[in-house]
């Protein structure tokens, strides 16, 4: 829709992949090339940008700056639905740590052969989050679109 402001990727023969991030955990696919606008980049954010409370749905990341690097602690749950009170996440993330690089940064937690390993993307107000599926059981992921708690 015009307006809309999409993520881009590679271009192919006329056309461009994109991602149109939104709360209900985004769409992307490819647009014809001649119909977007190239919008200046976004300054590149200072550590403090990142640090808060972030929240998609039920599921939560803090980062907290420390000594250069941000410090990641999470919970997720599966589905959207609010969970029943005393139920546990499942999926966590604690005491991961790392250097940002411009918008982006990775967390890693080792736990043998299941390191939880999260791929985080600062846009604008947002924070666009991966996981690698290994962070707790299988439906509960970090995948989303994280905006700051209120």
């Amino acid at each position: 829709m015009p307006g809309d402001v999409l993520l881009t990727g590679i271009d192919d023969d006329g056309f461009t992949c994109a991602y149109f991030p939104n709360h209900a955990r985004g769409v992307s696919g490819w647009v014809k090339t001649d119909r977007l606008k190239v919008l200046p980049a976004l300054p590149t954010p200072k550590l403090a940008d990142w640090a808060g409370v972030w929240v998609d749905d039920n599921d939560t990341l803090r980062l907290t700056p420390s000594g250069g690097k941000l410090l990641a602690e999470g919970t997720a749950f599966a589905g959207t639905a609010q969970p029943p009170a005393g139920t546990a996440p499942g999926a966590t993330i604690t005491g991961a740590s790392l250097r940002v690089l411009d918008d982006f940064t990775m967390f890693e937690q080792h736990r043998g052969r299941h390191d939880c390993i999260l791929s985080v993307t600062l846009v604008g107000d947002a924070l666009e989050v991966a996981d690698n599926d290994d962070c707790g059981s299988d439906k509960a992921r970090f995948d989303g679109e994280y905006h700051r708690a209120k």
